[in-house]
């Protein structure tokens, strides 16, 4: 159910084919595959790509992790495990702050702050039971997100801390 990306010359797709190949890269004109990444099932979000220092990262989601790719190789950069049941890596992640949001209906969020070196990255706040994300791509705004959460409908919270402000439940 993701989208595929483009980045490049590159067509890039959550299959979750095998082997490896969880991720997919074809050039744009032949149609050849280029490189095939990690051996994770398939999920629902979209990779994002983000701009970490001046060099382009994709951001992923898998049911079993969150990781960091090289967009141009398939590289792994940097992987968080985040096991979700029923295949609910849903929403897409966001990339604020410095910081990579993802949020899960049964699981809750987790946020990774990503260092200056490719390989840093490191889960800063996770929250199981109150910021358990509906299936619609969190929103961010002046350092607030907005989720809609499954049990507390719209509500906002810090990113930086996972605070919650309010809800409207």
């Amino acid at each position: 159910s993701a989208s595929p990306l483009v980045f490049e010359d590159l067509l890039i797709v959550h299959a979750g084919a095998e082997p490896e190949a969880c991720y997919l890269a074809f050039d744009l004109n032949t149609g050849e595959e280029r490189w095939r990444s990690l051996s994770d099932p398939a999920g629902y979000a979209t990779p994002i790509l983000i701009d970490r220092g001046g060099a382009r990262e994709l951001v992923c989601w898998t049911p079993i992790n969150v990781c960091g790719l090289d967009p141009s190789t398939g590289a792994l950069h940097w992987m968080i495990p985040f096991k979700v049941n029923n295949g609910s890596a849903i929403a897409n992640p966001i990339f604020q702050e410095g910081l990579v949001l993802v949020c899960s209906y049964y699981e809750g969020s987790k946020a990774i702050r990503l260092g200056d070196h490719p390989s840093h990255a490191e889960v800063i706040w996770e929250d199981r039971r109150n910021l358990r994300g509906h299936m619609a791509q969190p929103l961010y705004r002046d350092r607030h997100v907005y989720l809609l959460d499954k049990r507390h409908g719209l509500t906002c919270f810090e990113l930086a801390t996972g605070k919650k402000l309010w809800d409207a439940e």
